[in-house]
């Protein structure tokens, strides 16, 4: 890549903006006013993934643990492997899995992990954009940045695992090592929040960067003209849609490619699948 693309990349990813603390306002704030804020001033950072190009390598799982220190008893990025059929008609299909950072309903624009949190809204924050503009928002354990980041604060946090259950893509898990904020006699809760030590500096997120396929692509979900936007308008692109989601929470992750089968098996539980294919999880 040239120093021109690497420069243009930076420039795209600088939108994510910076993070000023606030202080902290008394009184009720409810879930949907706490994340109202956003109304296009910010970015909207999503994730494309061409499972088309997915080799099935597993460097995203792999940086992702060495970038971020993830434990080995979770994963923030983590590759599901389906092997399906039988000869000659036999597949093995690669379906890489994170955190969705979900924009929530319609109504109100707040994932269901975030709305579940006991310990959410919590204090105000600034949210800076790439032009200078400020937009509040409440931050807490659990909370949703005004350009769409589903983050954890651990300080706040309980530990309570209410966040994990809720989420309906399972990206959420304890973190043996780290003890919650408020209560020491229970984990730390961990997930994928898009490498944002990385985007605050004009990166990409370590899967991105080290995907050997070249298969996900990272960006402004706002802008029409970048290329995450223009995946998605020329192609048939996909969210996954597991059984758990009661309405459509608007999934940040979209995928080119999606096999059919392995799409209509993630759709179902376990008890409604009649031909359980072998699911692989890399350990």
């Amino acid at each position: 890549m040239s120093e021109k693309d690497v420069s243009s990349r930076r420039d795209v990813l600088k939108t994510a903006g910076a993070l000023a603390a606030g202080a902290a306002v008394s009184g009720l704030f409810t879930a949907a006013k706490a994340v109202a804020a956003e109304e296009g001033k910010a970015p909207r950072l999503g994730m494309v993934i061409d499972l088309r190009k997915c080799v099935g390598c597993f460097s995203c799982q792999v940086s992702c643990k060495m970038e971020n220190g993830v434990p080995m008893a979770g994963f923030n990025s983590w590759v599901k492997v389906y092997d399906m059929g039988e000869y000659p008609k036999a597949k093995r299909v690669f379906l890489p899995r994170l955190c969705n950072h979900c924009e929530g309903t319609e109504k109100d624009k707040v994932p269901p992990c975030v709305k579940i949190c006991p310990e959410y809204p919590k204090k105000k924050q600034t949210f800076t954009t790439a032009d200078g503009k400020k937009i509040t928002y409440r931050d807490g354990a659990t909370y949703k940045r005004p350009d769409g980041l589903i983050l954890i604060d651990n300080d706040p946090c309980t530990g309570c695992g209410k966040c994990i259950k809720e989420c309906a893509f399972g990206s959420r898990y304890f973190d043996p090592r780290i003890k919650s904020g408020a209560d020491k006699t229970k984990n730390a809760v961990g997930k994928c929040n898009f490498c944002r030590h990385r985007i605050e500096k004009g990166l990409e997120p370590a899967c991105v960067r080290n995907c050997v396929g070249k298969a996900r692509t990272f960006g402004d979900l706002n802008d029409p003209n970048s290329e995450v936007s223009q995946l998605i308008k020329n192609n048939p692109a996909k969210t996954l849609k597991p059984p758990k989601l009661k309405e459509d929470i608007r999934p940040r992750v979209y995928y080119i490619g999606l096999d059919e089968d392995v799409a209509k098996i993630e759709a179902k539980t376990e008890e409604e699948i009649n031909t359980k294919p072998r699911i692989i999880y890399s350990l």
